[in-house]
């Protein structure tokens, strides 16, 4: 009776593990390559988009906690947040400017060229 349940114990074994083998043939990862990895000859996308992100100067190439040197800049670049001190009242009316946030702003400063004294006099001595 032991040597029917240890044949038992083997072939559902056995069976369990080619069905796992068989479910897992047709399965593809589609991920990037890589560093060793075979070459496809064709340009990765993340690379691509490093690339991209280092020549715009947008992203640092380490992070806490680090996820390698090509997800640490876009990671990085993409939690970037512009800085400012302008207010929408010291931009020129129609021009866009960002403030501390990814939202664009507008001024709203009057284009007063011409209208103060020290232009004024300017404009005389050279008349």
């Amino acid at each position: 009776m032991k040597r029917y349940y240890i044949a038992l114990i083997v072939v559902v074994i056995t069976f369990t593990s080619v069905g796992l083998g068989l479910f897992s043939i047709n399965k593809r990862v589609l991920a990037e390559q890589s560093g060793s990895s075979p070459e496809s000859g064709v340009t990765s996308n993340i690379a691509a988009l490093y690339n991209d992100l280092v020549t715009l100067g947008f992203g640092a190439d380490t992070d806490t906690p680090s996820w390698g040197t090509f997800w640490d800049r876009i990671k990085t670049a993409a939690k970037w947040t512009p800085s400012g001190d302008a207010d929408s009242a010291e931009v020129l009316t129609g021009k866009t400017f960002y403030k501390n946030s990814r939202s664009q702003s507008t001024g709203t400063m009057a284009d007063n060229e011409g209208d103060n004294a020290s232009t004024a006099q300017a404009a005389l001595c050279r008349g």
